[in-house]
Parts: structure tokens; sequence; C-alpha cells
């Protein structure tokens, strides 16, 4: 949740078995104007090789002043086997900074390297993948309660799998009008199903009966422009998470 100071290409050699690819980036084509090709950037922390790996939890906190460099580094550790990130979204200004001088002495600078996930995903305005909101309260606040801090101490305490029931599959998104949900999931189970805006407020919440290969819908048309969070709850706890975005 702070600014970090080129961490993550010390860790990752430490935490993966080989070098993986955590984010792609689009880069023009000098000799062809207006074409851009995709940069993969899996050897960016360098073509190691590790026999024993990390295989212990990563727990990743992110909240609003994750941003740039920290968003991209959010990004890489999320390539290890067993990470749960937690928190609320992030600044969504992953990518270079570019700047310029305008008359008058005005300075004015912007993102000029788009970010996007290996599946194309798009971070910039968007922020990074949450697997569990947690927003801190006024009263959190008032009282100098870390809650974020405190959710990712239950995840590391807990001895079941973080991702109970799997991937959650939305379509489409953007979405503008109805919204279908999947679920990769071979059990039956009784579930709440939770939308939550970027703020953690809950617009929506409904009691489902998760089934293999059943498929459910939410009407968003009369919803505000943004982006919005989808979680799997059960006695009160998530299980699994996904964001949309309303167009």
């Amino acid at each position: 949740r702070n600014y970090p100071n080129g961490t993550l290409w010390n860790l990752l050699p430490r935490l993966l078995s080989n070098a993986k690819t955590w984010a792609i980036l689009p880069e023009p084509d000098l000799t062809y104007p207006g074409w851009y090709n995709w940069y993969d950037n899996r050897f960016d922390a360098g073509d190691f090789f590790n026999p024993q790996p990390y295989n212990g939890k990563v727990i990743i906190l992110v909240n609003a002043e994750t941003q740039s460099q920290a968003e991209y580094t959010v990004m890489g550790l999320q390539t290890h086997p067993n990470v749960f990130t937690i928190g609320s979204q992030t600044a969504g200004a992953d990518g270079n900074i570019s700047s310029i001088v305008l008359p008058g002495g005005l300075y004015s600078s912007w993102s000029s390297l788009g970010v996007f996930y290996p599946d194309t995903t798009d971070t910039q305005r968007i922020g990074i993948h949450i697997d569990s909101v947690v927003t801190p309260t006024i009263d959190d606040i008032r009282q100098s309660k870390d809650r974020v801090l405190l959710a990712a101490l239950d995840c590391l305490t807990k001895t079941t799998d973080l991702h109970i029931v799997g991937k959650i599959s939305l379509h489409p998104n953007p979405v503008t009008d109805v919204l279908y949900i999947s679920l990769d999931n071979e059990q039956y189970a009784e579930l709440e199903l939770q939308v939550t805006n970027a703020i953690g407020r809950i617009v929506m919440s409904q009691k489902i009966h998760s089934s293999p290969d059943e498929q459910y819908e939410i009407n968003v048309a009369e919803w505000n422009h943004g982006v919005y969070f989808i979680q799997l709850m059960t006695e009160g706890k998530i299980i699994s998470m996904d964001k949309f975005v309303k167009q």
C-alpha cells in the first residue's frame, strides 16, 4: 500500500520456479506509424530457475495509494500460485510517466505506456485484480484499526484453500445491460451473490443455489457507470470474486 523501490525484480526469482509473464505492453513500431506490437515482459526479472521456490501463502494488501510501479509490482506478485489480493480499488495509473512543459511554465504529466494483464485485461483507469474487497470504515480510522491487515491475517490463519469455489466467469465485460454469470464449480452449494461498487458499498445482494453449468444474470442497465466487484459469500465470508465494468 505504498510505493515500492524496485523490490519486485529481487522477489520474483525467490517466489517462482521460473520466469513468467505478468504483463504485456503495447509498443509502437517505428517503422510502421500507427502500428503497435505486444511486448512480453516475461524476462524482465531475469531468465532464472529456482528449484526451491516459496510455496507458502502470499497475501497482497492494496488501496488507492497502490499506484504506478506499485500496481505493476502487484501484477508480478500475482503470478505466484498461492496468492490472494485484499483491499480496495487501486489508482488505475499503471505505466511509465511522460511529461511536457507548456507555454507559460505549465507542467503536465501522464501515463504514456499501456499496461495489460497477459489475457489483455486493461489496468489503467480500472486498477488491478482484487480477490477480496475490504474497505476501512470511518470507525476503523477513528480507532486506528487496520481492517485490511486484519483480513490478511485472517487469510494467513485459514487452513482451507482461499479459492474454494473457483473462478467466476462474467460476460460481456464491459457490460451495458445484462451481465451473465457462471461459476467454475463442480459442487452444489447455497451461496450469497453480492455486488459492491468501487468504494465498497453494497448495491445488490441475493441468495443463489450454485450448481454445475448453471448461469445467472443481473440487469445492470440502470446502474451508474463504473467498476463493480461481484463476490460469492458463504457464512459472511468471501470465497471468490471478480470485477466488471458498467458502461
